[in-house]
C-alpha cells in the first residue's frame, strides 16, 4: 500500500493521463472517449486533445459519473478460481473476482484478464497509469502457464503449436514450450507467452487439435502464484512492486 504524494498533484496533467491514473481506461481509449464527448470537465464537455487539468481542484465526469484519483494505491496478486469472470461486473451474473475483494476499502481493477474457464495468477490495482503500462505489449512481460492436454500430443502437434501463427490478425509464437508431467491419459506442459491475447493458448491448441483439460497461469514476469489457494489474494511486496515499476519505466519511490 502506497500513499499518493501531493508533489505530482501540484502540476497540471493532460486529461487522458488523469483518466488513466483514475483507473478509468488506457490513455489511448481515453482519447477516444474525449473525442466521443463522454468526458466532462467542471461541467463542460471536452472534445479537444491536449486539455490539461489541475488534479487538486478539477471535477471530471465520465458518462455522468465523477472519477477521482485514488489517495491510496493498492497492488494485489490473486489466485483467480476457475469458472469466474475477471471483470468486476458481469451482465450474466456469473461469479466475478469482485466477489473476492469485497473487504477492501478501495476499488481495484484487474490488470489484463483470464478467461472464465482458466485459473491462476491475476494482478489487481487502482494505479491506472502503472496498469495500462504493464499491459502494453512493448513491455514484454512473460506470462507462464501450465496447460494440461488430453491424450498424448504427437511431436508434429507440438512443433506446429510452437510455430508462428496468426490470431486476431497478429503474428504470435510461444516464447517456450516444455513438458513437465505425464499421466496415463494426459500431459502437462509449461508454456511461456509474451503476448497474452484473449484465450491465446486455447485457440492455439484448437489449431493443432489439442484439447485443453486445465489451464493455469502461474507467473507474470517475476511475480508468481506461490502457495496461494484458489480465491485468495495478497498485497504485492516491495520487491514485486519495484519490479513492476522498473518494467514500466517508473521510479520505485
Amino acid at each position: 500500500m502506497k500513499k499518493r504524494t501531493t508533489s505530482d498533484d501540484s502540476q497540471l496533467m493532460r486529461l487522458q493521463k488523469y483518466l488513466s491514473q483514475c483507473g478509468v481506461t488506457s490513455r489511448r481509449h481515453a482519447e477516444e472517449m474525449i473525442r466521443d464527448g463522454k468526458v466532462q470537465v467542471n461541467g463542460v464537455t471536452i472534445r479537444e486533445m491536449g486539455t490539461k487539468v489541475d488534479p487538486k481542484t478539477v471535477v471530471v465526469k465520465v458518462n455522468g459519473n465523477q472519477v477521482h484519483l485514488p489517495d491510496v494505491l493498492l497492488y494485489l496478486a490473486m489466485y483467480k478460481p476457475r469458472w469466474m469472470v475477471t471483470t468486476l461486473y458481469d451482465p450474466q451474473n456469473r461469479p466475478s473476482v469482485a466477489d473476492l475483494i469485497k473487504d477492501l476499502p478501495l476499488r481495484v481493477y484487474p490488470v489484463g484478464r483470464l478467461d472464465f474457464e482458466s485459473e491462476g495468477l491475476l494482478l489487481l490495482t487502482n494505479d491506472g497509469e502503472l496498469a495500462n503500462k504493464i499491459m502494453h505489449p512493448r513491455y514484454h512481460l512473460k506470462k507462464v502457464y501450465r496447460v494440461e492436454w488430453e491424450g498424448k500430443p504427437t511431436q508434429q502437434q507440438i512443433d506446429k503449436f510452437m510455430d508462428e501463427t496468426f490470431l486476431d490478425g497478429k503474428k504470435v509464437k510461444p516464447y517456450s514450450v516444455k513438458m513437465v508431467k505425464e499421466f496415463s491419459h494426459s500431459v502437462v506442459f509449461e508454456i511461456v507467452l509474451m503476448e497474452g491475447l484473449y484465450r491465446q493458448i486455447r485457440r492455439m491448441s484448437e489449431k493443432v487439435n489439442l484439447k485443453v483439460i486445465q489451464l493455469k497461469r502461474i507467473a507474470i514476469g517475476e511475480i508468481s502464484l506461490g502457495g496461494m489457494a484458489a480465491g485468495q489474494y495478497r498485497h504485492l511486496d516491495d520487491r514485486e512492486l519495484a519490479y513492476l515499476r522498473s518494467v514500466a519505466g517508473k521510479k520505485s519511490s
